[in-house]
Order: structure tokens, then sequence, then C-alpha cells
């Protein structure tokens, strides 16, 4: 059996580790807007050109899940963003009124986060995880092919034409 004071010790430790240590962040390359909900409103709902699709990401930057999928989303927006597709973010812990009015649950043990919507006109026309009619949340799948396939990334053509890398000749090879 575990001594009183080993486990007070122990639990004052681990609490000072908690509260001194930061969650890693992502800090690559991305080609997304951060949305309030204002500039959300301005962009995304009340944009109608059927041509221009967003997908946006409503995450909460406490949730291992939505820290998880960040590095993921931002190559997908660097891959696919075009003139046809633009990503973007909105913080739902710091806006929770807009999570209000997407339906999405934010509480610790929501298995919302992080939700994922395509919008098109400023509707939307597809989400991961699905929410059901009788409010039943699907499980969501946030692999890279996953989110690919749902949102037929691919399928719309929607890539930006990536530069050309020039091929090395026989004789650069040689030089080498």
């Amino acid at each position: 059996i575990i001594d009183k004071r080993v486990f007070a010790w122990y639990c004052i430790m681990f609490l000072m580790l908690f509260l001194m240590t930061n969650q890693p962040f992502y800090d690559g390359p991305e080609d997304m807007e951060y949305f309030t909900p204002n500039s959300f409103d301005e962009t995304v709902k009340n944009y109608k050109d059927p041509e221009k699709r967003y997908l946006v990401e409503f995450y909460a930057s406490w949730s291992p899940p939505c820290i998880h999928l960040e590095p993921i989303l931002s190559q997908l927006s660097v891959d696919f963003s075009s003139d046809k597709l633009a990503f973007g973010k909105m913080d739902l812990g710091r806006w929770p009124l807009a999570a209000k009015e997407f339906k999405i649950n934010i509480g610790g043990t929501s298995k919302q986060l992080p939700t994922l919507i395509l919008f098109e006109a400023g509707t939307e026309i597809g989400r991961i995880p699905h929410l059901y009619g009788d409010g039943q949340v699907a499980k969501g799948r946030y692999r890279r092919e996953d989110i690919i396939k749902a949102f037929e990334l691919e399928g719309k053509k929607s890539r930006r034409p990536r530069p050309a890398i020039p091929k090395k000749t026989k004789k650069a090879k040689k030089d080498e």
C-alpha cells in the first residue's frame, strides 16, 4: 500500500508540472484564416458565390483531439487552398455562442471537437463528425485521407497549381 505522504508529494509535483508546462502547438506552414463570429458572418455565411467553398474547423485550444488535428489540417490548407476553396478556423473556447449556433457541444467530454464544416454559398454542405436529426453524433475520422474523401477535396479540382520543380539534366548530375 502507498504511503499517504508519497501520494501527496506525487500529487503536488504533478500539479506543479501541469501548471508550469504548456501544451505543444503546431508552428508550421498553413494557409488558414482565423475567424471571429463577425468575420465569419462577413466572410463565410454571407458569401453567396457558389464557386467558392470554405472548410472551417471549429475547435477549442484545450482539446487534445483539436491539437492533434492541427498539423493535418494545416497541411491540407497548404495543399488544397485555391480561389475555389479556402480554409479557416474558429476557436469555440473564445466564442461559445458560435458553438450553440452550429449545434456543437464544447463540454469537456464532447465527441464533437474538433468539428469540420464545409460551406458553399454560405450554407453547410458537409460536416465531420456527422450530426443526426435526433441529436446523435457519429464518430469523427480525422485522418488526412478521410478528410480528403469526405469533403471531396481532390474530386473538385480545387488544388492550387504547384510550381514546377526543374529536373536535373545529365550534365548537372555529372557535376555533382
